[in-house]
Parts: structure tokens; C-alpha cells; sequence
């Protein structure tokens, strides 16, 4: 995921880096749906991986 190349969709990348950090740092700013439904995502597998 950290793969500095432009490749292999590095949009999508870059966007799913960015929303792990502002799920990292929630609650300094506004909320956005994508920050919420990977906060929910997380939850869930924090159950399954315990």
C-alpha cells in the first residue's frame, strides 16, 4: 500500500491512506461518510481479530 509508484491504482491508494489518517485523527475534523463507514469497517473486524 505504500508503494511510492505511480501504479497499480495509486489513486485509490493515496485516497484509502488518507482516510486511515483521518480515522486516526477523528474528531479534528468534520466527518466525512467514507470516515465513518471505515470506522464502522474497523470495529467489526477488531471483534473478529481479537
Amino acid at each position: 500500500m505504500l508503494n511510492p509508484l505511480k501504479a497499480l491504482h495509486y489513486r485509490i491508494r493515496i485516497d484509502l491512506i488518507q482516510s486511515l489518517c483521518r480515522l486516526v485523527f477523528a474528531g479534528l475534523h468534520a466527518v466525512q461518510w467514507r470516515d465513518a463507514y471505515l470506522g464502522d469497517l474497523c470495529c467489526s473486524l477488531t471483534y473478529s481479530f481479537a
